[in-house]
């Protein structure tokens, strides 16, 4: 299975495991910024303005689905325009609306449509205040029971359900095309992988399929096709781990994932995932307020083996988008470990990498980064410090001394005296945590690759200190030098006599001698 077939699958899996009580599947994501008020005799009430927009999933069609192309209806709820101008749009809503409630029979869908036949919702929601256009706002359309005040969504648990069934029997067959589906490979009703509203703050942009204008790494969704409610929980799935844990950056968002959840993002840290998120949620991120008696590595070290045993035996995902044009966004990298591999690097990167956690961040954090040193050069500054990071977690390789280097030249240029001389001290920091963490992943190969050598002979063979090589296999990494480090991995790595119990083999001979 190749890569793209795998992270799809499991993405898919996220989905069905996650996501299907969250987000009803044949929807789209829409920002709503107004309440509307209707009795069960279709008559108007009230209509209020919202100080904050809400995301709303509102049933969509296959064509409506990227309205950027085309002129097609959401078949339920549409914006004001839409659904009160005597045009095409207009009569293909209505007579959407009308199949669905022909189909499903629902009442709020009746109601609802009786009151949108008197073409006066623009004038009912006139006097509402709202930061965008009448015409563009989309209302969250309630039904209020008169006798006894009671105030039901127009969208329910029911009616989405119900859409569901009536989306498959109807829309796919007339609007979908057949074709050969990239995950399951029969021939059967498919769409190509694009979609909008995937980014947080780019609602519009959607999953590129082109050659890029920046000239960045080409889309692995170019003619990809799958079958239709495989993209559509595709792009669910997607767009939750980009809002619910992704580390952004100007353009680039970088989340992580599994078919289980949302495991902690290693790019994330208690500070900004507050930021971003507000409210934190124990189950998928680390607590915003750490015990004061403990250090963070030791608040992560209890949090990593929860996750550890929560996402067992399951695969980690590291996705990387990037914004390459005004709304589009591709998909730049796909990296793939075990649960094992991934929370053994996760343990180790908060070890070392936050030994001085504030100061890493002052000065390491990406937009000083950029601002500081890729100024000119728009966002390619970007995309390359952050493929160095992530590449420095995943292949358990140090950052290249060319940052070092680049940093050292950029704080030169900087007029501001007192940033520089502390950003100086925090890369002396920054220079003590790449030689820890350096020594952490050699450490971690030692042990991996000397299990059945017999260590204290082949140390005297090479003047290694049995005692001092203890400690820093414990954790400790006063006792060696990098040099004498790099000495006994080469040593372990060259040994050939090693002292593995050998398993007697049979040949094909041995088995033909045994059978006569």
């Amino acid at each position: 299975m190749s890569s793209i077939d795998n992270y799809m699958l499991n993405l898919i899996e996220f989905y069905d495991n996650c996501l299907t009580d969250k987000i009803p599947l044949y929807t789209a994501p829409v920002f709503c910024s107004a309440n509307l008020y209707i009795d069960k005799d279709s008559n108007f009430i009230k209509a209020e303005g919202l100080e904050e927009t809400k995301l709303l999933n509102l049933p969509t069609t296959i064509s409506s689905k990227n309205r950027s192309s085309n002129t097609a209806p959401y078949p339920i709820v549409d914006n004001i325009k839409n659904m009160n101008v005597k045009e095409k749009w207009e009569q293909d809503f209505f007579k959407l609306l009308s199949s669905f409630i022909d189909y499903s029979g629902n009442e709020k869908c009746r109601i609802f449509y009786e009151y949108i036949k008197k073409g006066t919702i623009k004038d009912d929601m006139k006097d509402i205040k709202t930061h965008i256009h009448l015409d563009g706002v989309t209302p969250i359309i309630y039904i209020v029971d008169n006798a006894t005040g009671e105030t039901e969504p127009l969208l329910d648990d029911e009616l989405y359900k119900k859409y569901n069934e009536f989306f498959e029997e109807k829309i796919i067959p007339k609007e979908a095309k057949k074709d050969m589906c990239l995950l399951c490979g029969k021939e059967t009703y498919c769409i190509p992988m694009s979609k909008k509203r995937i980014l947080p703050l780019k609602p519009m942009a959607r999953i590129y399929a082109g050659v890029s204008r920046k000239n960045i790494v080409q889309n692995t969704f170019v003619h990809v096709v799958v079958c239709v409610d495989e993209a559509f929980k595709l792009i669910h799935a997607m767009r939750y781990v980009i809002r619910h844990n992704s580390y952004v950056c100007h353009d680039v968002y970088t989340g992580v994932f599994s078919a289980k959840g949302l495991p902690q993002n290693f790019l994330l840290t208690p500070r900004n995932l507050y930021n971003i998120y507000g409210k934190i949620d124990r189950f998928y991120s680390i607590p915003y307020i750490p015990d004061p008696d403990k250090a963070l590595p030791d608040i992560m070290e209890e949090y990593i083996d929860e996750m550890r045993n929560k996402y067992q035996d399951d695969n980690i995902f590291i996705l990387q988008f990037r914004s390459c044009s005004p709304g589009t966004v591709a998909l730049t990298c796909n990296l793939c470990m075990t649960s094992d591999e991934y929370f053994d690097k996760l343990s180790t990167w908060y070890k070392y990498q936050n030994i001085y956690h504030n100061d890493f961040y002052n000065i390491y954090d990406f937009d000083t980064l950029r601002y500081y040193l890729y100024e000119e050069n728009e966002n390619g500054g970007v995309i390359r410090i952050l493929d160095m990071y992530i590449n420095s977690f995943y292949s358990e390789k140090i950052l290249p001394e060319k940052i070092f280097q680049q940093l050292y030249k950029a704080l030169l240029q900087t007029a501001d005296m007192d940033f520089r001389l502390n950003a100086i001290n925090y890369l002396a920091n920054l220079k003590a945590i790449n030689n820890n963490l350096e020594k952490a992943y050699i450490r971690n190969d030692i042990k991996r690759k000397s299990k059945f050598i017999k260590m204290k002979p082949l140390l005297e063979e090479i003047s290694v200190n049995y005692s001092n090589y203890s400690s820093f296999m414990s954790g400790d990494n006063r006792r060696l030098s990098i040099e004498l480090c790099k000495k006994v991995l080469d040593a372990v790595e060259n040994i050939h006599d090693y002292d593995t119990p050998k398993q007697e083999t049979t040949g094909i001979d041995d088995i033909d001698n045994k059978k006569e």
